[in-house]
């Protein structure tokens, strides 16, 4: 039996057999020509219409035998598009019924149904590469994490729930009112396998999270979590970027990567965000001096500039939508053509001398033609604000090199941050060590603690995250009780941790790679769904399976679970 890739010039005129899925059929004349698809590629094949009797359909599993010839008209395109074989016997292994859309690269179709048949939809040949691509790249981190010293160790999948973020996928067990979690992060259990006494553990973890979706977000995904013992933020980052140094050597041979740092207060304030994309400028910026120059500047005013574009009404209705789906309510605009106020999108009061204090800024500044988006609130918001609309202007004006790969570690996070109840909150997560050079301010100011984490940001997107952990029972149980939570739940929730911290604890810490979202990059798809065998889709429905669904009465007794059906 041969395949699509080993058959050859040396087997013509010989009787050969070949076996998989019919992509097309064609019929010219009295011939059928029928292109066949395997594992390997596809192949052509000539049918004389009277000699076949069994039927088949596109996407039927078929096996021909007959003789192999060179083509009349080939097709240099693809391997062996100069063979074909003279069909003399076809077996239908397997009848297909017609299918919902066509199997081929260049469809057009809702992704919704896609998923519905994903079995169909893997069968294109960018979803095949995809996933091939991916167990590629996971083979080349594992044979790299071997080649230092890394062991890889499996952690537990049912695990014990506790308060590290977003919300847990709750598993029910026969013993009533007990619970498992599906881990968020094997956390706990990767720092416990550091009080072990293993130098550096490694795990293709599968983690969930009950959070929106997102096109790079899902409720499982696969994450690479590492994590070193004796180790600081030096040695672990450049670890992880001779990692990433011999995953984009596969695919970019000569490509140079280079890794910049930047402190966390810097990237909000040039940028907006904690994950900047640095393929394009376009930085924000302050205009102190119409703060609270108006009703329209109240707060703190910043600013982006789109260079060479005045935009249309319309536009900016989209880009209003966008900034008011980011905490802030009022963007304002403004034409600017050598240096000076063609239009604005308010009335500017020249009582208040608003107009030349803007163009003196902008001419002192060196912005000369394209429009002026300003955003008045508080320094949080206005520059999460503009943030996205920096991102938005990008993508919608093609000011991103789609070739270029900008990596960039993020620094000197803050340890705390404070929700929209103004509560403390971990902005990394409670085991995140302190630096000793803020640790002071733990029991007056603790907003003001510095945190030893990074993130490691690629073209927007946050790659990975990490940070030294706490390795002190004492310090660690003071963390726990700055966020609120009372000794009691401390104990129940983190007891296992605290007493292992009582024999023994090396300094550790980690990072965490999200592969999918690796994969999705390096592979320029739409959504980490394309690099997924069976991904749900963005409304949390696996379409293929039909679930989430109802359960039966009798087993949620079993569980001494209740449940309300709605009428």
């Amino acid at each position: 039996m041969y395949n699509s890739k080993t058959l050859s010039k040396s087997e013509i005129g010989k009787l050969v057999s070949i076996q998989g899925w019919v992509q097309n059929i064609r019929k010219i004349k009295r011939k059928i020509f029928v292109i066949i698809r395997d594992y390997h590629g596809i192949f052509q094949v000539v049918i004389n219409e009277n000699s076949i009797t069994q039927k088949f359909s596109k996407e039927s599993v078929v096996k021909v035998q007959g003789t192999l010839t060179l083509r009349i008209n080939p097709n240099y395109k693809i391997h062996n598009g100069d063979l074909e074989i003279v069909v003399k016997n076809l077996e239908t292994i397997s009848f297909s019924k017609q299918i919902p859309f066509e199997i081929s690269n260049e469809i057009n179709v809702n992704e919704d149904l896609r998923l519905k048949f994903r079995y169909l939809d893997l069968r294109r040949q960018n979803m095949r590469e995809n996933l091939t691509f991916r167990y590629e790249i996971f083979h080349t981190i594992r044979c790299f994490l071997y080649e230092n010293n890394f062991i890889e160790i499996e952690t537990p999948i049912l695990s014990k729930s506790t308060p590290e973020g977003a919300r847990s996928f709750l598993v029910p067990t026969r013993k009533k009112g007990k619970f498992f979690a599906l881990p968020q992060s094997p956390q706990i259990y990767k720092q416990l396998l550091m009080v072990s006494g293993f130098e550096k553990y490694f795990q293709f973890a599968r983690v969930f999270r009950d959070e929106d979706l997102r096109k790079d977000r899902q409720f499982e995904f696969t994450q690479l979590d590492l994590e070193f013992g004796f180790a600081n933020f030096k040695q672990i980052s450049e670890q992880i970027e001779n990692l990433i140094k011999t995953v984009w050597a596969k695919i970019f041979p000569n490509l140079t990567l280079n890794f910049p740092k930047m402190d966390y207060s810097d990237a909000i304030r040039l940028y907006g965000t904690e994950k900047p994309d640095l393929r394009f400028e376009n930085k924000l910026f302050d205009l102190d001096f119409l703060n609270n120059s108006d009703k329209l500047f109240q707060g703190k005013t910043r600013g982006i500039f789109l260079e060479k574009i005045l935009i249309t009404k319309a536009e900016y209705r989209i880009f209003v939508e966008k900034i008011q789906q980011n905490k802030t309510k009022r963007l304002l605009y403004l034409h600017i053509t050598d240096s000076k106020i063609i239009y604005s999108s308010f009335k500017l009061d020249e009582k208040l001398l608003i107009q030349s204090k803007i163009e003196n800024w902008l001419f002192e500044n060196n912005y000369q033609n394209g429009t002026l988006f300003l955003v008045a609130d508080e320094y949080k918001n206005a520059s999460q604000a503009l943030g996205a609309l920096r991102n938005l202007l990008a993508n919608k004006y093609k000011l991103v090199n789609e070739n270029e790969f900008k990596f960039l570690w993020i620094i000197n996070w803050p340890l705390f941050e404070l929700n929209s109840e103004k509560n403390l909150t971990p902005a990394h997560h409670p085991f995140t060590a302190p630096t000793s050079e803020s640790q002071h301010f733990l029991d007056k100011e603790p907003i003001k603690t510095q945190a030893q984490a990074y993130d490691l940001v690629l073209n927007g997107f946050e790659l990975g995250s990490g940070s030294i952990r706490i390795h002190n029972s004492e310090l660690q149980n003071k963390i726990f009780r700055i966020l609120g939570l009372t000794q009691e739940e401390i104990n129940h929730e983190f007891g296992a941790l605290l007493r292992a911290f009582n024999f023994g604890v090396p300094p550790h810490g980690g990072f965490a790679f999200g592969l999918d979202r690796l994969i999705m990059i390096l592979r320029k798809t739409e959504s980490i769904r394309d690099v997924i065998a069976f991904p749900i889709n963005s409304k949390g429905l696996d379409l293929l399976l039909d679930s989430p669904a109802e359960i039966k009465k009798e087993t949620l007794a079993e569980f001494e679970l209740e449940t309300v059906i709605a009428k």
